[in-house]
């Protein structure tokens, strides 16, 4: 039996990984198309300067650095607002969900790439110019996505509080009941 509901758990915990990285995936991939076509309307491939590039890849990784720290921030700020009798379970389910893995992952992934391509921004021949703007392009469509990604994060943040909510109001109700009931019994005793 304990094998089943261990088997049952790595399923579920498995089927939930699945399900939010098609999540996000949906995103990046919805997001694409209209990114694509503002950047070829504007001519952005053509041409672009090197300095402003520079800028604006630096202030993008230092804004996706501040955002992963409030997110995390928030996060535990959720855990800690939890009732002290579900603490426990709530930080393992926490810890075991996908999404805060997931979307840190996407934002290392895009600080990491937007510090590679800017160490090397601007170092080469004019061929090399075209993959720069590619490598442009890239860093500031991984910084839309992450941006965007932090929607779906929020939204399971707060069904979470929803439920963690739900969970210590069952308990207060039980226990009301049950001093009704233990005044009821002490009623009766005295009569």
């Amino acid at each position: 039996m304990a094998t089943s509901d261990a088997t049952d758990d790595y399923n579920e915990l498995i089927n939930a990984w699945l399900y939010r990285l098609g999540r996000y995936t949906l995103i990046f991939l919805i997001l694409v198309v209209p990114y694509l076509s503002i950047l070829r309307y504007n001519g952005f491939f053509e041409n672009y300067n090197v300095n402003n590039a520079r800028y604006m890849i630096s202030s993008l990784i230092q804004s996706e650095a501040a955002m992963i720290s409030i997110i995390v921030a928030s996060s535990l700020i959720v855990l800690r607002l939890s009732p002290r009798s579900i603490v426990a379970s709530e930080v393992r389910r926490f810890r075991e969900s996908p999404d805060l893995w997931i979307l840190l992952g996407i934002y290392l992934v895009a600080m990491g790439y937007g510090l590679v391509t800017l160490n090397t921004l601007g170092m080469g021949t004019t061929e090399e110019n075209i993959v720069s703007n590619f490598q442009i392009a890239f860093v500031l469509y991984l910084g839309i996505f992450a941006f965007a990604s932090i929607i779906p994060y929020v939204w399971n943040l707060l069904s979470l509080m929803e439920e963690s909510a739900l969970a210590t109001s069952v308990p207060i109700e039980d226990e009301e009941e049950g001093e009704k009931e233990e005044k009821k019994e002490k009623a009766k005793k005295k009569k």
